[in-house]
């Protein structure tokens, strides 16, 4: 793991190119409701179990990485929208939509409202991409 001394963001790879742009968490939640934040709150404590992560705050959206990106979440008006890798593809509610990337990686993506909505289940998948990417 490399970190850059500029930005501290951390990559695999060292001298990774990269652009040294990062955002405010906090512009992230601006104008969104309360409960929208509680929500990304939630979800962090939640992967803090799982593993440790780096957070890579940008103003696309708030990227968690082991040795590389393993969960992309992009709060929204209404919802967190969460896209993780798995090395099979699962269309199981609450799965809006699926993107095989490469051979042995598939993007998933739900749409998260509350804390309630990180069910077990979902948090099961998190925990399988977190280790997915961990042994590459």
């Amino acid at each position: 793991m490399w970190t850059c001394l500029k930005c501290k963001r951390v990559f695999k790879t060292k001298n990774q190119s990269h652009s040294c742009a990062t955002y405010n968490l906090d512009l992230h939640f601006l104008n969104k409701p309360v409960l929208i934040k509680e929500t990304y709150n939630q979800l962090i404590e939640v992967v803090g179990k799982i593993g440790k992560v780096h957070i890579n705050v940008l103003k696309s959206a708030i990227f968690l990485k082991t040795t590389s990106t393993y969960l992309e979440i992009k709060p929204k008006k209404d919802y967190i929208i969460i896209a993780f890798f798995l090395d099979k593809e699962i269309t199981d509610f609450p799965i809006s939509k699926t993107l095989q990337i490469s051979k042995n990686r598939i993007v998933h993506v739900i749409h998260i409202e509350k804390p309630s909505d990180l069910t077990e289940q979902i948090i099961s998948w998190l925990t399988q991409s977190y280790q997915l990417v961990s042994t590459r």
